[in-house]
């Protein structure tokens, strides 16, 4: 600033610049203004920052799994732990109730399964597949391959998979 300084003393001397002058001073004045306003404001802005970042932070918790523990996907989505049958074994070995896999919560949670209505959470059911997101990205396009080979010879009793077998064996016939 002190260069600003030096150059309108200069211009101080000359008759011919003092409207000019007297626009620099102007000017000046509103800078060390808006620069007052600015620092003065500079500890509310930075609190509101940080105001808005926790309620940030608390509305949109990071989804970790029961299972593996992981962050960013649930339980139908384990990667660690990809099919019904680990998935149970997991949530046992844990203490999770099979139906809600909550550690804590009433006797009878009277929870049921999404897909099939049966008394299991829906990440548990055994008429779910593998989970197709981890074998599409880790074979390509092997994957669909391999879910009919797996569909063909894996029979689970359930009620969605023994009606799906009926009427591919009707669709057949």
């Amino acid at each position: 600033m002190s260069d600003f300084h030096a150059a309108l003393a200069e211009l101080e001397g000359t008759p011919a610049q003092g409207p000019i002058l007297a626009a620099f001073k102007a000017l000046e004045d509103k800078i060390e203004s808006l620069f007052n306003v600015v620092s003065s404001n500079g500890g509310r802005l930075d609190r509101f920052e940080a105001a808005l970042h926790a309620i940030w932070t608390s509305s949109n918790p990071k989804v970790v799994c029961v299972l593996c523990n992981g962050e960013n996907h649930s339980a139908t989505r384990c990667t660690a732990y990809p099919d019904p049958i680990t998935r149970t074994v997991q949530a046992s070995k844990l203490g999770l109730c099979t139906k809600c896999l909550k550690a804590e919560h009433p006797d009878d949670c009277g929870q049921a399964c999404k897909a099939c209505r049966l008394p299991h959470h829906h990440a548990l059911c055994p008429g779910k597949r593998v989970f197709a997101g981890a074998k599409r990205r880790k074979h390509g396009n092997s994957f669909h391959h391999e879910m009919r080979q797996s569909n063909n010879s894996t029979k689970f009793n359930s009620p969605t998979t023994a009606r799906h077998q009926r009427n591919s064996h009707d669709d057949r016939h």
